[in-house]
């Protein structure tokens, strides 16, 4: 097949700083420097030159049109790019060649409703899911395209389907969604585009799950409404702490006006159309000192941090840091980073558990390795922790893989899979360069013909347990969450909730009981908004004060998409109910 130049320049459009950054999530990379994707019922690839954008495809004007509609490439980037860059600011962050893209619609509503709480790689795999109930078009190395499903489509899935897939409680917006859009017609939301923007944004959050910022989304990318700013807390961070807006408040709705009436004061009618961010840094740096952070949790009764890493620590320096208020951290990279906060929390008398959260910043992942992260690196960077602060007491423990789940089992054996071999691999090797460290192992998902929470299971662990080269140095960890996250089985028992007690002792608490083994029921957290999560939470914490299990909250953190954090988002006020709760298990220090 011919390639057809775009004639469009690298300073208009550069394919990779616009497909991966978390606008659209079909865009398939099938060769280097190309992209492939159905496109106005066509499979459209698209190859980036230093010169132009090249495509393929079986109708050339067809798809030469759709694509200048795509990439909207009546509006001159250039142009914009040389106003913008009048302010200091932007023209410090300045991506040349990244556009703003216009989705089709029911392509763009539903992917941003399998975005909620949620980070592109995931968001990636949700969407790819959903693309397959669209019609087949034809397949590109190895790769099979489809149209993204419409509403004709999308009313035949069910939401137990969905929840099979993984979509969690997303499953139920979906459905919810394809209904409402039924009952009004698609009409209804092809003529979105012709009103005006509020009057756009309060039709869209009809919808379920579409609140605020998803509805900014979607009026931004599909609806042509270029004034709209979503505004997560990586934006409010940039309007905080780079524009002065909104200082000391929470990212509340009048907040969120603020800031994107602000922007458009700066960046004119085309202001969403030049905001996008990725930030990597750790979290609450932008609003306080790591000082100011550490003492509160000390002086509310908390005594350990669970510290989560993704292994890209070993390579990156962190960004979105108020150095005014964190003036030592400057200059430094994430390990040194972490030297610093971990030293001073120690010094109050506060223990650390590292947890690797993560392989890389896309995501978690199934297994303790990826197609990027070997086995070897995975346990050679604990390696490296444990050398690194073993002369520091009070960092005390390594949570060697945070939720195993999916193809992850226990005891089967299979040593690409067996969660629990793999945990006495990198145990050992840890044990041999610092055996004063705990060795924290979570969970799986699927366990004796059970399933359980991420990294929750260990139904297993009895008959197979993780052997050690160092005698009381092992802690099993479990992660339990409420209703509101999934709802489990046990959350419609009539019983509920006086039958928790028994699926904790079935899936981990028998380990307590029969005195096997330590418990640290290492994650638990809720916003309280859901009825039936109090319950769940008063209900585990008698369960962890009466087993003897340690524990650690999820999160401090605000920015929790799930759950929330124990402070609010500034980072200051103490969620006074989730306190409340914690405080029959504190140990103040």
């Amino acid at each position: 097949m011919t390639w057809f130049d775009l004639k469009v320049p690298p300073i208009e459009l550069r394919l990779d700083k616009t497909l991966p950054t978390g606008q659209c999530f079909r865009w398939i990379q099938t060769n280097p420097n190309e992209w492939t994707m159905v496109l106005n019922k066509q499979l459209i690839t698209l190859k980036q030159t230093p010169e132009s954008i090249l495509f393929k495809a079986d109708d050339e004007e067809l798809a030469r049109q759709t694509l200048a509609d795509y990439f909207q490439l009546d509006i001159c980037l250039k142009d914009l790019m040389e106003q913008w860059c009048k302010d200091k600011q932007f023209k410090k962050k300045q991506i040349e060649g990244l556009r703003m893209m216009k989705q089709p619609k029911i392509e763009n509503i539903f992917s941003f409703i399998c975005s909620s709480n949620n980070n592109i790689s995931r968001i990636t795999s949700l969407v790819n899911k959903l693309n397959k109930f669209g019609k087949y078009v034809g397949s590109v190395e190895g790769v099979d395209f489809h149209e993204f499903p419409g509403i004709n489509e999308l009313q035949d899935v069910k939401e137990s389907e969905l929840r099979e897939l993984g979509f969690g409680y997303r499953a139920r917006y979906i459905v919810e969604s394809v209904e409402l859009i039924r009952e009004e017609g698609t009409e209804w939301i092809e003529s979105l585009p012709t009103l005006d923007y509020q009057s756009c944004k309060q039709e869209l959050m009809k919808l379920s799950g579409v609140g605020p910022k998803v509805a900014d989304c979607i009026c931004l990318m599909s609806m042509d409404k270029m004034e709209a700013i979503p505004v997560d807390t990586h934006v409010w961070q940039i309007a905080t702490r780079d524009y002065g807006m909104a200082k000391g408040k929470n990212l509340n709705a009048k907040v969120y006006q603020e800031i994107s009436k602000g922007f458009y004061n700066i960046f004119g009618p085309y202001c969403g159309f030049g905001l996008e961010t990725n930030t990597f840094a750790p979290n609450g740096l932008y609003a306080r000192s790591y000082q100011a952070i550490i003492q509160e949790m000390v002086q509310n009764g908390y005594n350990t941090v669970r510290l989560p890493y993704s292994n890209d620590i070993f390579t990156s320096s962190p960004q979105s840091i108020n150095f005014q208020a964190n003036p030592d951290l400057k200059g430094l990279n994430s390990l040194q980073v972490m030297d610093i906060i971990i030293n001073y929390a120690t010094s109050l008398g506060m223990k650390i558990l590292l947890d690797r959260h993560r392989p890389d910043n896309k995501g978690q992942s199934e297994l303790w390795y990826t197609s990027t992260v070997s086995e070897q690196k995975w346990i050679s960077d604990w390696v490296y922790l444990a050398n690194r602060y073993k002369d520091n007491t009070g960092v005390i423990g390594a949570d060697l893989h945070n939720e195993p789940h999916g193809s992850a089992c226990w005891g089967c054996g299979d040593v690409n899979v067996d969660w629990r071999l793999a945990a006495e691999r990198c145990g050992n090797a840890i044990l041999a360069v610092n055996p004063n460290w705990l060795i924290i192992v979570e969970g799986v998902e699927h366990a004796n013909s059970l399933s359980y929470w991420w990294g929750g299971n260990l139904a297993n662990a009895g008959q197979f347990p993780v052997r050690l080269n160092a005698a009381n140095k092992l802690v099993y960890s479990i992660h339990d969450y409420p209703n509101s996250l999934f709802a489990q089985s046990w959350f419609s028992d009539p019983n509920y909730p006086n039958n928790l007690d028994s699926v904790w002792d079935t899936y981990w608490g028998y380990l307590l009981r029969q005195k096997i083994a330590p418990v640290l029921v290492g994650e638990f957290g809720t916003k309280l908004i859901d009825p039936k999560d109090a319950p769940w939470l008063q209900r585990l914490v008698e369960y962890i004060k009466d087993s003897g299990a340690s524990w650690t909250f999820w999160s401090w953190n605000p920015e929790s998409g799930d759950t929330g954090g124990l402070v609010q988002y500034d980072w200051t006020t103490l969620e006074t109910a989730k306190d409340q709760y914690l405080q029959p298990i504190k140990f103040p220090l």
